[in-house]
């Protein structure tokens, strides 16, 4: 073999060599799977959306199982707010947190067996989970960490529980739910908090980086971490990953070719954005075409501004990552929950929109209805709509 031959074949198989080591050291990510869904409600036209529960009390954060055969929510009847759970259409209800003790924020397990919840009993806060099938309910937090007062989110195979911890340093913290030990703590810097899980072994939350708020990926398995979305000057807040890693957030970011109405081009609002996990370009919600994405030049607003939006509570994805409902305050109707059709670049809002606020969406796996929460009768109670019942949005001042 000629020199010459021996220096291009050493080449090819460095180049050979560091592809095979990039792909080993790149994120292995499986999409999640679509649920199936049971859901046994129906809306008919003339009634586009109806409340299912009742009483003087208030009910409030309605999650729907994956299965979609039952909504947890939690309720103050009896004084303390307590997780409690019904069939899709308001019957069967059952308080499942312990009596006595202070029980909010509801997440289902996976395979739709258990639910976590946040809990304070005594001044000391924690994470429980109740078991559906043995009726159980089990502390997952060790003594010495404080759950902040928000859900746990579970890993997509149900392994793993996710929440910040707020005593002392602010830490993002996963449990193992089968050993009840913490795995992994990783401090967080800044006032905003959200989280969300890509898969079984990454997840993505908001921390300081640099002067400003981004978001990080994790390797939650290492503990290895890298940035994800940061720019000094831009926040970015509140990632939700969606069905084929399409990631949604909020940001103070205004594309350079376009502006907002003047009451509200002052850089300290928050809108929602939302782009691919393998796409760096991200599509502004208030664009109109389809193909605009930020530093392109066929931008044009959308004559709708929402209003303030709600950075405390995440944008929620459907089934397939086509649409997604995120909640804003309105300074003419109050708080509001919207829905953004990815697909058809439009803007609809959920419930009622008169004499009333709503809250806490909620998707059915198979996307059809929403369960929420609103006032409209006076105290919080959980309601239903479909889709057919969405309405366009009201003219607003924005900011």
């Amino acid at each position: 073999m000629g020199r010459l031959s021996y220096v291009i074949l050493t080449a090819v198989m460095v180049v050979i060599i560091m592809a095979a080591a990039s792909y080993l050291m790149t994120p292995k990510l499986t999409l999640f799977p679509v649920p199936s869904s049971n859901v046994s409600v129906t809306l008919p036209p003339s009634l586009p959306y109806r409340q299912i529960t009742f009483g003087n009390w208030d009910d409030r954060y309605p999650v729907w199982s994956p299965n979609g055969s039952l909504i947890a929510y939690t309720s103050d009847r009896g004084g303390l707010w307590r997780v409690w759970v019904m069939n899709a259409s308001g019957g069967s209800q059952e308080q499942v947190s312990a009596p006595g003790v202070l029980a909010m924020y509801p997440e289902w397990s996976p395979d739709s067996s258990a639910i976590s919840y946040w809990v304070m009993d005594g001044g000391a806060s924690g994470v429980e989970v109740a078991n559906l099938t043995t009726g159980s309910i089990t502390a997952m937090t060790p003594e010495g960490i404080s759950p902040m007062q928000a859900p746990a989110h579970w890993s997509p195979d149900g392994s793993k529980l996710m929440f910040f911890s707020v005593g002392g340093t602010p830490q993002l913290v996963i449990e193992d739910v089968a050993t009840r030990t913490t795995s992994l703590m990783v401090n967080v810097n800044g006032s905003y908090f959200g989280c969300s899980w890509l898969n079984d072994s990454y997840a993505l939350y908001t921390s300081l980086l640099g002067s400003d708020t981004g978001i990080i990926m994790l390797d939650v398995g290492t503990g290895a971490s890298s940035a994800f979305l940061a720019s000094d000057g831009v926040a970015y807040v509140s990632p939700a990953v969606g069905y084929g890693y399409s990631v949604a957030y909020f940001t103070d970011q205004v594309p350079a070719t376009m502006s907002k109405a003047p009451s509200i081009d002052d850089g300290y609002g928050f809108d929602l954005w939302f782009r691919t996990l393998t796409d760096s370009t991200a599509s502004y919600q208030y664009i109109m075409s389809s193909g605009a994405s930020c530093g392109t030049d066929d931008m044009e607003p959308m004559p709708f501004t929402p209003g303030m939006m709600d950075t405390s509570y995440g944008a929620r994805w459907n089934s397939e990552a086509t649409m997604l409902l995120y909640q804003c305050n309105t300074t003419s109707q109050g708080e509001r929950i919207y829905l953004w059709s990815v697909v058809n670049e439009t803007i609809s809002t959920v419930g009622p929109m008169t004499g009333c606020n709503t809250f806490e969406p909620s998707w059915s796996p198979d996307g059809s209805l929403i369960a929420f929460s609103s006032n409209l009768t006076g105290q919080y109670h959980i309601w239903i709509t479909s889709l057919s019942g969405l309405t366009g949005p009201a003219s607003g001042s924005g900011y």
